[in-house]
Formats: C-alpha cells, structure tokens, sequence
C-alpha cells in the first residue's frame, strides 16, 4: 500500500526504474544491431495514439527542467503500418536528446504529419545546437557531444542506435542544427503495408498487443 504523501517520490522512483528499463533495452539493441540481428515486424496501428502516447512518458523530464513541450499532430488519426517498439525507441531517443541539450525553461516541440504513404516525426528545440564538427560524427557510437557542457550523462548510443532503427525501417532521418539556436531532426518512415516484406509484417496484430503489455 503506498502512502498518499510519498506519491511525487514512488512517481520519481518509477520514472527511474521506467528509464533504466529502456536503457538496459536500448543497450541490447545496439548489440543486435552489431551483431545484425535487429528485425523488423510492422503491424497496423494509429501513429497519432501512439506518438501522444510516447511524448507522455517524457513530460516528467520535461517538467523537471521547466521545459515548454508542444506536440502538434495535423490529424486526430493515422492508420499506419510501423513497428511499435522500433518507434518507441526513435522517439524516446530523440526527446531525450532535446531534453538533454536544451537549457532550463527551453522549449521542445513534437510535429507529425503524413503526406500519402509517408509519416514525417519532427523533433526540435531551442537548446545548445550542435557545431559543425560534432554534426560530422553525429550518428556515430558513443559520441557524447556537449554533454559535459550541460552538465548532463550519457552513454553515447542513443542517436547511433536511432539511426540504424530510421534505416531498418526504411527511413531517412536527417538533422539541421544552429549552434546556439537549436536542433531539429526529421524522421521520415514508410507507413503503407505494401513498403514492407511478408517477413516484416505481423498481420495477426500480435507484436503490437505483446509491446503495449510492455508499456503498462
């Protein structure tokens, strides 16, 4: 039973072991991702349900900063054929991203949009910017970037491993920063189920119920 006046501290402690969780996850991954064993099993879903439902998760780290988070979808909903745990871990590492690299009362901003067979997941913020040396090795394993500037800790996987899940997804992922003025990454995925291969398509919906049991 959990004393009511504790609740912001069993909140924090859950966000915590949630947090360690993906990272454990995310370090797995990478080691697929080496060894090429990373899959792909897409399943129908609604994007838009499924981003608001990410960006959720992130608010507390935003709220602890003071950081304005906007999410702007231009659609209440999208059918859309995408692999449920490979989005969960492009977007939480691309929030996290921003989070980490945009000073206290900043801003994020979160924008989906979908133009034909197409979804676009737009992450930006007014932080740090990234220089152009650090864009050269931007996707490269462990790069740290200004971490150490933000007085901030990181395993340097994040957007090495967001890359290779965009491309096993047949995504691009593309990013434009100003030093000093902010970041913006665009991911771009395929949606309709005819962009992936009887091998990656889960047609029993099965993949997305076993995820969502993960999530909850």
């Amino acid at each position: 039973t959990q004393a009511p006046q504790y609740e912001n501290n069993y909140n924090m402690m859950q966000g915590n072991i949630s947090r360690f969780t993906k990272l454990l996850r995310q370090i797995l991954e990478v080691r697929k991702s080496q060894a090429g064993q990373l899959k792909l099993l897409v399943s129908k879903g609604d994007l838009v349900k499924f981003v608001m439902a990410e960006c959720s998760n992130i608010i507390p780290l935003m709220k602890k900063k003071n950081i304005s988070f906007n999410i702007n979808c231009n659609q209440n909903q999208l059918d859309a054929w995408f692999d449920s745990d490979k989005m969960d871990k492009i977007i939480y590492n691309l929030l996290s991203n921003a989070v980490k690299y945009t000073n206290e009362g900043g801003q994020v901003e979160v924008k989906l949009s979908s133009d034909e067979d197409t979804a676009v997941l737009e992450v930006s913020d007014n932080g740090i910017g990234i220089s152009k040396d650090n864009m050269k090795g931007l996707y490269h394993r462990f790069w740290d970037g200004d971490y150490r500037k933000m007085n901030t800790i990181g395993t340097g996987i994040g957007l090495s491993l967001t890359h290779d899940l965009v491309k096993l997804h047949h995504g691009k992922i593309n990013c434009s920063s100003v030093k000093g003025k902010g970041t913006k990454f665009i991911v771009s995925i395929p949606i309709a189920q005819n962009c992936y291969s009887e091998e990656e398509t889960d047609k029993s919906g099965k993949a997305r119920i076993i995820e969502i049991e993960k999530q909850t």
